[in-house]
């Protein structure tokens, strides 16, 4: 009884005094994007040994990453995320669990939730916007193009009249 009082204690000391730290203003995105979400032990430790969950609100199933017993759970991982998330291996051991994902879709906007067991868990939000492109045709490009060079005939045409007048000359 001893030894699960003890523990208990430990557990209770290590919520207590250990936090999960992310951000408290959303991370912003365009579609196609790389970006980090950050989520960081405080104080540093080494969380290569810890288990880190990412999962996103409303996804089914949930889990965008897993890292429990020093490795990857592809299994456990939406198939929509497959390819896309990672944590950053060589930061674990400073305490940084933040994801890394690729190639952001319109789809990803949302709460993503970072949790590591008997530490705590923080929200990040993500907010996803949409490239805009300007498509210009070759069409509207040749029309573009012919527009420009009229406007340069009478701009020039003028400037000589303009100077003509200025000589005294009558056209």
């Amino acid at each position: 009884i001893m030894q699960v009082c003890l523990n208990c204690v430990f557990l209770v000391l290590n919520i207590l005094l250990n936090n999960l730290v992310g951000s408290s203003q959303p991370t912003v995105a365009l579609v196609g994007d790389d970006i980090i979400l950050p989520c960081y032990l405080d104080p540093s430790m080494n969380a290569s040994d810890r288990t880190v969950e990412w999962t996103k609100h409303g996804l089914e199933p949930r889990f965008v990453y897993v890292w429990r017993d020093g490795g990857e759970l592809e299994s456990k991982k939406n198939p929509s995320y497959k390819g896309r998330t990672s944590l950053f291996i060589h930061k674990l051991k400073h305490g940084d669990v933040s994801l890394n994902l690729l190639r952001v879709k319109l789809s990803d906007r949302g709460r993503f939730r970072c949790f590591v067991p008997d530490i705590g868990e923080t929200l990040i939000e993500l907010v996803v916007g949409k490239k805009h492109l300007i498509f210009i045709n070759e069409r509207t490009r040749k029309a573009t193009q012919y527009l420009v060079l009229l406007l340069s005939v009478i701009f020039y045409t003028l400037i000589f009249l303009f100077f003509l007048e200025h000589l005294g000359k009558k056209w």
